[in-house]
């Protein structure tokens, strides 16, 4: 049985008076999700939000993806005091997806990214059931990939003729790659680029278990979506929840009190 909460902020817990947690749960889309003790959106926002206010981004990311630089934080295309989408991001989707900008349709929403002065990384964060298709980064059923990406794909996927397909089996990951390649154009410094980076965070707990009997994992997945991109390979990283919260657990910041004892007590975790 899954915990629903009465309301966002009791589930939510930390930082509920940031204007960007209180976009999230304002979205008709969200509203019930946010509630959950399995939401994805109040699993990132409690970590990585007490992260940032410990002062201790910079070194998770130095200590756990050997990235050394000074970072700020975007949690929805949106730093942790805009309720709205930073106008830079907006930009971007417009000319990335015009398709959607055109029909209404929903853009690509970052879960995370990490802004710094010589690097930029966006992050796909998921949080499986323990026994799942690994399907997380799939493009949904009634949501075709659109002639659009096209310029985009080729810039990264390494079969051309079978773009659509690869970007629809990797569409998160692929659609961040998209967004963040043109973000990282956009916030260059004159003399220092930004150098791009992906980052996903999933459940290490999560198996498939196939028809021959063999165990699938996201990490398995990942490993099949790097063979699928010509995108520097020291610039894609995986970690699993368990990793964060084992760096988590050895840092003694107050600020990390409430976040600690979720991951700690976490049913899928």
């Amino acid at each position: 049985m899954v915990r629903v909460y009465e309301t966002w902020r009791e589930n939510v817990g930390v930082h509920t008076d940031c204007a960007a947690i209180q976009w999230k749960a304002s979205q008709k889309k969200d509203r019930r999700h946010i509630r959950s003790e399995n939401s994805e959106d109040a699993l990132t926002w409690q970590t990585f939000r007490s992260l940032e206010a410990a002062g201790l981004l910079d070194q998770f990311v130095a200590e756990l993806l050997g990235l050394v630089d000074h970072y700020s934080a975007y949690y929805w295309q949106r730093s942790c005091n805009q309720y709205e989408i930073d106008p830079t991001v907006d930009r971007v989707l417009a000319e990335v997806e015009p398709y959607h900008r055109q029909h209404g349709r929903q853009h690509t929403e970052t879960d995370l990214m990490l802004r710094g002065e010589r690097t930029l990384i966006v992050a796909e964060i998921k949080l499986g059931y323990r026994k799942h298709r690994i399907t997380g980064w799939c493009q949904a059923k009634n949501s075709p990939i659109v002639d659009d990406y096209e310029p985009h794909a080729r810039q990264f996927v390494t079969d051309a003729m079978r773009w659509k397909q690869t970007v629809a089996r990797f569409a998160q990951l692929y659609k961040n790659l998209f967004v963040g390649r043109r973000l990282s154009e956009l916030w260059s410094a004159a003399d220092r680029p930004l150098e791009l980076h992906l980052l996903t965070v999933v459940n290490g707990a999560t198996q498939e278990k196939k028809p021959d009997g063999t165990v699938w994992t996201y990490r398995d997945e990942f490993e099949t979506f790097r063979q699928s991109t010509m995108f520097p390979q020291d610039a894609l990283h995986l970690l699993t929840w368990q990793q964060v919260r084992d760096w988590i657990l050895t840092q003694r910041a107050a600020e990390l009190g409430f976040v600690q004892d979720r991951l700690v007590r976490h049913p899928l975790l």
